[in-house]
C-alpha cells in the first residue's frame, strides 16, 4: 500500500521537500461534523518543524477523554501532506488548503471504504495560540 504513496512523496520531494511548509508548522485542533455519516472524533495535532508529529483523539468535542495517540514522521508542500505514523502500513495523504494564518483546510487524497464513513474526506484545523 505504500508503494502508491512512495510515488507520492517523491513527487513532492523533486517538487521541493528540503523543508516544511512553515505555515503548518504549529499546534492544530479539528473535529468531524457532527452532522457528517463519519464517527464523531476531535484531535490536536502538533507539526513540528523537524518533521515529527503528535496527534491525540479523543471522543468528545471538549478533548477530555483521549482514545488513541499517533506519532511519526510529515512532510508538507506545494499544497500535499503526507503522515507516515509509527506502526501504520500505509502513509496518510491530504491535500491542505492554508484559508489563513489559523486555518487549514484538508480532503484525504483516497476515498474512505468504510459503511459509517464512505467518500473523499474533508476537515478544517485551526490554530491553537497558548
Amino acid at each position: 500500500m505504500k508503494s502508491n504513496t512512495l510515488l507520492a512523496i517523491a513527487l513532492v520531494c523533486l517538487t521541493g521537500c528540503t523543508s516544511q511548509d512553515p505555515a503548518l508548522v504549529g499546534k492544530w485542533k479539528g473535529q468531524r461534523d457532527p452532522a457528517s455519516k463519519c464517527q464523531f472524533l476531535a484531535w490536536t495535532t502538533e507539526l513540528r518543524p523537524n518533521g515529527n508529529f503528535r496527534t491525540d483523539f479523543y471522543s468528545d468535542a471538549e478533548r477530555t477523554h483521549r482514545i488513541h495517540r499517533r506519532m511519526g514522521y510529515w512532510t508538507g508542500r506545494k499544497e500535499m501532506i503526507l503522515f507516515d505514523a509509527v506502526g501504520s502500513k500505509k502513509y496518510n495523504a491530504y491535500h491542505y488548503k492554508v484559508i489563513d494564518a489559523d486555518t487549514v483546510q484538508y480532503t484525504y487524497l483516497t476515498e474512505i471504504k468504510e459503511p459509517s464513513c464512505d467518500g473523499r474526506y474533508a476537515y478544517t484545523d485551526h490554530r491553537v495560540h497558548e
